[in-house]
């Protein structure tokens, strides 16, 4: 099971095990607290919702316990698949011996979300029990998790793990779209009383998961940080016609997390061979590894760019879990696209490996492979600085990607644009409100835009 599955595997159940075979007995009509959104998330979706679906409005304590999972609610599997992750977790530097995996993982569950839309049940549950003006925008995005289900049904599986997490990020990236449109149709009055209150639910979160691993959250965020901008690009580029075309046939991996142009073109993963077993090695488990937890796992330690760089080489992954002297370990091996991008994640590597103090980690490299081998140290390094917020890099990259195709910027300037700004400019930077760093960015952008026109920078 690769990294990040195992996440809603235990938050949210194995979907595998659940089939949408029973028919639900759906209510005859929507609750009256929400039947307005119901319109605005149809028109904005351009979909329209087959039947109604129940809504939960639960109090503070009754969804924490809801989304709490107690070590014996789980099955022997799931222990299992518990204790592979978080032994390959403590291999590839994502969290600290001392963490409670579970107990993590349970925080994140009851305190970095506000709802959810449980496709097995067919039904939305949600924290709170005030129709505040947040409380409609969280409503808004889980509505449209359900407009999702009833046209697409977003419960069905998929053969890698990889294309889940794509579908996955599809699914959020497309519902948080759908809800930052409905903060915009806000009166000024309406969008002030949002915003206090999403910060004060933020500060909250921000308090509640302090002592979460920045790997686990970047893990868990993904789907919304890379989703958003995703689905969003998608509809500018091709509208809503477009994003619906991919919720029906998405893509095999989840490469289009980080390359944008791979998500467009729709870009097939290589088919890699796993690693092989070595003498006195048992296997745990096996799969595709995937893009996105490259990239997690590199920015834990080195630059973000030097990371994203690495990843944007990505082709085709394998991995397999062992253990070995009674260690958990994982060997992956990485194609890139061409044998540059293989000499790039094998230098990226090797400054990552850096930071492992113990001789636990290998990387083998050759002009079509390179081959990750980690097991369990005695003592995890700790991640970076601001590691917890490495997904604003590649998040960034995608809203540029969509301004300058919003602005019929052909992509090969697009391409040589965004890369020089991000590399050129800082993401406080360009990200300022200061009217003195927005000037110094835009002249930075106009210089990067003449040499990438005249072909000094490409």
């Amino acid at each position: 099971m690769a990294l990040g599955t195992v996440i809603v595997v235990i938050l949210i159940g194995d979907a595998a095990a659940y089939t949408h075979a029973e028919k639900h007995p759906y209510p005859s009509r929507w609750d009256s607290r929400v039947a307005r959104l119901v319109s605005f998330v149809e028109d904005t979706r351009h979909l329209r919702f087959k039947h109604p679906v129940a809504v939960e409005f639960l109090t503070n304590a009754e969804y924490a316990k809801l989304n709490q999972t107690d070590e014996g609610e789980l099955s022997a599997d799931e222990k299992k698949d518990l204790r592979t992750f978080e032994g390959q977790a403590h291999a590839l530097g994502l969290i600290s011996k001392e963490t409670d995996l579970l107990k993590q993982l349970n925080t994140i569950g009851s305190d970095a979300t506000l709802a959810y839309y449980d496709d097995v049940d067919e039904k939305m549950v949600i924290k709170g029990t005030q129709l505040t003006v947040g409380m409609q925008v969280t409503v808004v995005h889980e509505l449209t998790h359900a407009l999702q289900d009833q046209n697409f049904d977003i419960g069905r599986q998929f053969d890698s793990d990889g294309a889940a997490s794509f579908f996955d990020a599809l699914v959020e990236g497309d519902a948080t779209r759908v809800e930052n449109a409905y903060v915009d149709s806000l009166s000024d009055a309406d969008q002030n009383k949002y915003f206090a209150e999403d910060n004060a639910s933020r500060d909250n979160a921000d308090h509640a998961l302090a002592d979460v691993p920045p790997a686990l959250l970047s893990l868990f965020g993904a789907p919304y940080d890379l989703g958003e901008p995703l689905a969003t690009l998608v509809v500018d580029e091709r509208g809503t016609a477009g994003l619906n075309v991919l919720f029906r046939t998405p893509a095999d991996s989840d490469e289009g997390l980080i390359d944008a142009f791979a998500a467009l073109d729709k870009e097939h993963a290589k088919k890699v061979k796993p690693p092989a077993l070595k003498a006195r090695e048992h296997k745990t488990d096996s799969g595709d590894f995937g893009a996105v937890p490259w990239y997690v796992v590199l920015s834990s330690f080195i630059d973000p760019h030097t990371a994203l760089t690495a990843v944007d080489g990505w082709g085709g992954d394998a991995y397999i879990g062992y253990r070995k002297d009674n260690k958990p370990c994982i060997r992956i091996a990485f194609e890139g696209d061409t044998v540059n991008d293989n000499a790039e994640m094998a230098t990226a590597l090797a400054q990552w490996k850096s930071a492992f103090t113990e001789n636990t980690v290998q990387v083998a490299a050759t002009p079509g492979r390179v081959e990750l081998d980690a097991c369990e140290p005695n003592v995890v390094p700790k991640p970076r600085a601001d590691s917890e917020n490495a997904l604003e890099l590649p998040a960034t990259r995608f809203q540029l990607i969509d301004l300058f195709a919003s602005n019929d910027i052909p992509r090969k300037l697009s391409e040589c644009l965004t890369s020089h700004i991000l590399t050129t400019i800082p993401l406080d930077k360009l990200n300022s409100d200061s009217q003195a760093e927005q000037a110094a960015v835009f002249s930075a952008v106009q210089q990067i835009r003449s040499g990438c026109s005249s072909g000094r920078l490409s």
